[in-house]
């Protein structure tokens, strides 16, 4: 008998890094697209997770804290409530990261602090993806610990942090 669709595995880290590559390499498809398309995902998670509450995106430096981006500025606007704290230097992003944070429209990102997760409807992880590989350091240890203490449903961007 065939397991249900939502049992199926999900890609492990590598092999998902092998599809982008793909898509990227042998499809032609842009990369910042495929990080618009995984954003528009995110954000109608979030969006169903969040209800009427605020969202906090916290991001970190790399292509992870673009797909956060994406979130932010689709739920923003959606008319959504939404903050983004920033656990790393922004002013180190790159390529498609750098893109949508200048895409953002609404309040820049603020410095991350555990106290302005308090009483969200939704938290993003969009900290640490598919490349990151060993134990997280600070400042993004004590971002993720902050998010684990929340009450608040956390949609992670390709795999949790914490």
């Amino acid at each position: 008998m065939p397991s249900a669709a939502w049992l199926d595995p999900l890609f492990a880290a590598v092999e998902m890094r092998a599809v982008d590559a793909w898509a990227i390499e042998q499809r032609q498809v842009p990369s910042l697209d495929l990080m618009e398309r995984a954003g528009e995902g995110l954000a109608r998670v979030t969006a169903a997770a969040a209800g009427r509450g605020p969202v906090r995106v916290v991001v970190g430096k790399g292509n992870n804290g673009g797909d956060g981006l994406v979130v932010a500025r689709l739920l923003r606007r959606d008319g959504h409530d939404v903050d983004v704290l920033a656990a790393a230097d922004l002013s180190e992003l790159q390529g498609d990261a750098l893109a949508n944070l200048q895409r953002l429209p609404g309040r820049a990102p603020e410095p991350f602090a555990p106290h302005e997760l308090e009483a969200s409807g939704a938290i993003v992880d969009a900290l640490l993806g598919t490349g990151f590989a060993g134990a997280p350091r600070e400042p993004l240890a004590s971002a993720i610990a902050a998010i684990n203490a929340q009450d608040a449903p956390v949609v992670a961007c390709d795999v949790p942090s914490g």
